[in-house]
């Protein structure tokens, strides 16, 4: 919470004065009876509906300045960037009033109260009156008070450093997570590495299947030559040679034969590597997201 502005009117020894508080240390110097501690009253006021001087056994009506009839406060202050104006009166029929922005969110001294903590973010005023706002003479017991587990808890949520406890665990909870989605890319980028080897084998098998294949072509072009010689040769040649040629046409279906039974296994191997292509692209659309998840827990550390 930032204190931004606090108006008081026949509050206390104060007639009418305003006092803008600026960033950083603000100090309120002044004789004894200027109306310095009157400020603070009036700001515990203003919140909480309350005063030291109440707590003391004082009334309300105590409050007022001497000789008039009513006494307001009212205060500007800020939290989490929201602007927010509480308006407080002594003062019969008066109607205590709570704006957000300039927009009236409660009304009347109970729901005022109740909105304030709930903006403060803690559960009972006595967490700031404690811990946060030091009367004069009281600061060794606010400082004993923090020896105690439970004070030292008020003043974390007064303070805010509860909201930041619980970020701190959402974040160690969050990183835990991205832990185990690392390791899995973890492994992931192992199995990339291997269907990468997979198919650098079977691109060098095919590529020597595929040299096997043009060798084979070779010889079959030069049978088909030899064979088509023989053939317009056959009806000239004895018997004895026309056994040779069918040696040589029996060797001819049979390269043919060996010729298919390749092709047949070059394709099987083709189909291979394109789905062997596919898993590495797959698999490498990864690599960036575990890059990235690599980075970032670098980051957190």
């Amino acid at each position: 919470m930032i204190i931004e502005r606090v108006e008081l009117k026949d509050f206390l020894s104060h007639k009418s004065s305003a006092i803008a508080f600026g960033r950083g240390l603000t100090a309120i110097i002044g004789p004894n009876g200027a109306g310095k501690s009157s400020i603070i009253e009036g700001v515990v006021f203003a919140l909480f509906q309350d005063s030291f001087r109440n707590m003391r056994g004082g009334t309300k009506e105590s409050l007022k300045r001497m000789g008039a009839k009513s006494a307001s406060v009212k205060l500007v202050f800020s939290v989490s960037g929201r602007s927010f104006r509480v308006e407080r009166f002594i003062e019969r029929g008066a109607v205590d009033k709570l704006y957000e922005e300039d927009k009236l969110v409660a009304t009347q001294a109970s729901y005022v109260d109740k909105k304030v903590l709930e903006i403060l973010g803690i559960p009972r005023k006595e967490a700031y009156l404690n811990t946060v706002i030091v009367r004069q003479g009281e600061l060794e017991r606010v400082l004993e008070n923090f020896t105690t587990a439970s004070g030292r808890e008020d003043l974390m949520k007064a303070l805010g450093f509860k909201e930041l406890d619980d970020i701190a665990e959402a974040l160690k909870e969050e990183r835990g997570e991205y832990e185990k989605k690392l390791m899995k890319l973890s492994g992931e980028a192992a199995q990339l590495e291997s269907l990468k080897k997979q198919l650098e084998r079977g691109q060098e098998e095919l590529r020597g299947l595929e040299g096997e294949r043009a060798k084979i072509l070779e010889n079959l072009r030069a049978l088909e030559g030899g064979l088509s010689y023989i053939e317009r040769a056959l009806a000239e040649i004895p018997e004895a040679v026309e056994r040779e040629l069918n040696k040589a046409v029996a060797e001819y279906y049979k390269a043919k034969s060996d010729l298919e039974s390749v092709e047949r296994e070059v394709e099987r191997l083709q189909e291979e590597v394109k789905r062997l292509n596919a898993l590495k692209m797959e698999a490498s659309s990864l690599l960036p997201v575990l890059t990235l998840k690599e980075r970032l827990l670098t980051l957190q550390d």
